[in-house]
C-alpha cells in the first residue's frame, strides 16, 4: 500500500477528515491536499507532524513514506538455528551441558507439571515463565564464570549488550 492510501486508511480508522488531520498535525490544509493528491512530495517535517497527530513513531511514518529504508527482515528459523549452533559450539563444555539440560528440562516440563507455588509466589504458567524457572534451576549449578558465559550468550541471542554493573556482571531487569 502506498503512502497516500495508507494515510487515507489511517484517517478512515479514526474518522478524521483531511481538514482534521491538518489541524491536529499543525499543517496547512492545502499541504495535506497537495501531498495526498500527488502534487507535492512528502517531507520529513510533514511525516514528523503526521506522526505526532496519529500518535505513531515518526520513523514508522517516514518508512511508510519511503523517506527511510525499511527495517531489516527478521532472520529465518534456519538462520537463527545456524547462529545458535555456531555460538553453542564456542561455549565451554559445562555451559553447553547447562543449556542442553535446560532445554531437556523444559521439554519434559511443558504443561501444568510445575508446582502451583514457588517460594510463596504463583508457579510459572506460560512457556516463557517455565523456561525461565527451568533455566534458573540449571544456572544455580554453574560456577559464576560459566553463568557469565551463559548470560553473554543470551545477550548476543537477544541482539543487545544489556546493562552491566560496575563489577562487570550483567544486570537482570525484574518486572
Amino acid at each position: 500500500m502506498d503512502f497516500n492510501n495508507w494515510l487515507l486508511a489511517e484517517l478512515g480508522k479514526r474518522g478524521w477528515t483531511r481538514r482534521e488531520l491538518a489541524r491536529r498535525a499543525d499543517i496547512s490544509e492545502s499541504t495535506v491536499y497537495m501531498i495526498l493528491g500527488g502534487q507535492r512530495e512528502v517531507s520529513f517535517d510533514f511525516c514528523s507532524n503526521i506522526a505526532k497527530a496519529l500518535d505513531l513513531p515518526p520513523d514508522a511514518v517516514m518508512r511508510r513514506a519511503g523517506l527511510l529504508p525499511p527495517l531489516p527482515s527478521m532472520p529465518s528459523v534456519e538462520e537463527k538455528e545456524r547462529n545458535l549452533l555456531t555460538w553453542f559450539r564456542r561455549l565451554a563444555g559445562p555451559v553447553q551441558d547447562a543449556i542442553v539440560s535446560t532445554v531437556q528440562s523444559l521439554a519434559a516440563k511443558v504443561g501444568p507439571q510445575y508446582p502451583d507455588e514457588v517460594d510463596g509466589e504463583p508457579g510459572p504458567r506460560t512457556l516463557k515463565e517455565q523456561l525461565a524457572y527451568s533455566m534458573v534451576e540449571d544456572l544455580d549449578q554453574l560456577s559464576p564464570e560459566d553463568q557469565a558465559r551463559v548470560f553473554d550468550l543470551m545477550r548476543r541471542l537477544r541482539g543487545d549488550e544489556g546493562e552491566r554493573s560496575e563489577d562487570g556482571s550483567l544486570s537482570v531487569d525484574s518486572d
